[in-house]
């Protein structure tokens, strides 16, 4: 099983964990789990939508999609077209909203599983990239040490974004679960 984010194998899948043989995360955080500034304010009933609804569709709103999305990919830069496909979900104020809204319930979902994250047995590897601006270094270490049966691999010179810019180690990390 690959997930991005180790929420979404612990919510859907702690049930079937039986059925999981092995385990590989990546990109552990969310480039705005700390509740940044964006989100809170567009999930603000009223306010939210009135600026979904007016702001993001003017060039200071494409603007900051732009900018978005290269602090998510930094130090990297994004792959061709992934820009275009952001501006595009950002004409559609109410899947904007559900993933601001994503964002923001992140730290708690993540945390409240996280008791129960030393019951997973299967090999797990964590994938994470050494200039991923995220902290997702740190969650992946501590993740580690909540999995007995674990490792990090650590990709140099690899941000936040690996599956987008870097699919081949995702596919090396695939490749290496099969020896541990």
């Amino acid at each position: 099983m690959a997930s991005h984010k180790f929420i979404e194998l612990v919510g859907g899948s702690f049930l079937f964990l039986r059925y999981v043989e092995k385990i590989i995360f990546r990109n552990l955080g969310y480039p705005a789990e700390n509740a940044d500034i964006l989100s809170k304010i567009v999930t603000t009933p009223v306010v939210g939508d009135i600026i979904m609804n007016t702001l993001l569709a003017t060039s200071l709103g494409k603007n900051m999609g732009k900018v978005s999305t290269r602090q998510t990919f930094s130090p990297e830069e994004p792959p061709d077209g992934y820009e275009e496909k952001l501006l595009a979900m950002w004409r559609r104020p109410g899947q904007f909203k559900a993933n601001r809204e994503d964002i923001l319930a992140f730290p708690k979902t993540s945390k409240d599983p996280s008791p129960h994250y030393p019951k997973i047995k299967q090999p797990t590897i964590i994938v994470v990239g050494d200039k991923d601006p995220f902290r997702t270094i740190s969650m992946g270490e501590r993740l580690h040490r909540d999995l007995s049966n674990s490792m990090v691999l650590k990709l140099p010179n690899v941000g936040h974004m690996i599956p987008e810019n870097h699919p081949e180690k995702v596919f090396d990390a695939i490749e290496l679960l099969k020896t541990f």
